[in-house]
C-alpha cells in the first residue's frame, strides 16, 4: 500500500497489541513534509470512539487486524487491507479517501 511504504513515522500497533482511544486528536504539524500514520498490523487491535479525530497522513489496517471504529472523524486517507476485521459506524469522512 502506498501509505505503508511511504510513511516511516507514526504509531504501530504490533501483533498482539491493542490501542483504545476516545476523544483523541491525531494531527500533523502544518507544513511538515514527514508522512505520519497509524499502522495496525496483523493480530493488532484498534478501538476508537467519541469524536476521535484522525488528521495524520493515514490509517492503515493490515490483513488480520481487528478494528472497532465508532463516532470518529477522518481527515486522512484510510487503507483497509483484504482480511482486516472491521466494525465501523457513525463516522465522518471529511476530505478523506478510503482504500479497500
Amino acid at each position: 500500500a502506498f501509505l505503508q511504504e511511504a510513511a516511516p513515522y507514526g504509531i504501530v500497533v504490533e501483533p498482539g497489541g491493542a490501542m483504545d482511544v476516545s476523544g483523541t486528536q491525531f494531527t500533523r504539524t502544518p507544513g511538515n513534509a514527514s508522512r505520519t500514520q497509524i499502522l495496525v498490523q496483523s493480530n493488532g487491535q484498534i478501538s476508537t470512539s467519541d469524536n476521535t479525530t484522525f488528521g495524520l497522513h493515514g490509517l492503515v489496517l493490515n490483513e488480520g487486524s481487528t478494528s472497532s471504529i465508532r463516532r470518529s472523524i477522518f481527515n486522512t486517507s484510510t487503507t483497509i487491507h483484504s482480511g482486516a476485521n472491521i466494525d465501523i459506524s457513525g463516522n465522518h469522512f471529511n476530505q478523506s479517501q478510503v482504500f479497500a
